[in-house]
């Protein structure tokens, strides 16, 4: 039966497919301006448009976090990422402030932890508590909530 098909032989160049191939080349990144910071004592770099948070994260310094998703924006509803600014007085949420360059960030101090103390306590006050499994044996959300007591 096959013999009765006729061969088709490619050897002309899909010209639609090489234009594909050129449109959907992967772009390069932006090269964005670095900037020094001192979190918790280390000089770290931070680019230009980055919160506190993703400069943070991108230099091994762990903040807490509830509600934050690295795909979208920041918006601080869980104000477990506050963290101390030099010279500000109100600790701002890490994940929606930018970070700017020569900033002095502390993320772990005894007024930190009782903020965020406090903040969870007000989380909780409005949570049934009447978790089911899985929620008994670990949360479904990955959160660590006695870590954060």
């Amino acid at each position: 039966m096959t013999d009765t098909l006729p061969q088709i032989q490619d050897t002309a160049p899909d010209v639609g497919v090489e234009r594909l191939l050129e449109t959907q080349a992967p772009q390069r990144p932006l090269v964005t301006p670095t900037f020094s910071v001192e979190i918790d004592g280390r000089q770290v770099t931070g680019r230009i448009g980055q919160t506190i948070l993703e400069v943070c994260r991108d230099n091994g310094i762990e903040v807490p976090t509830l509600c934050y998703e690295p795909k979208l924006p920041g918006f601080g509803a869980c104000r477990m990422c506050v963290v101390e600014v030099e010279g500000e007085g109100q600790p701002p949420i890490s994940c929606s402030r930018t970070c700017e360059p020569d900033m002095v960030v502390r993320t772990q101090t005894p007024r930190l932890r009782q903020v965020r103390k406090t903040n969870l306590e007000l989380i909780f006050s409005d949570h049934n508590a009447y978790c089911l499994p899985p929620c008994q044996n670990k949360c479904p959300s990955h959160i660590d909530i006695p870590g954060f007591l």
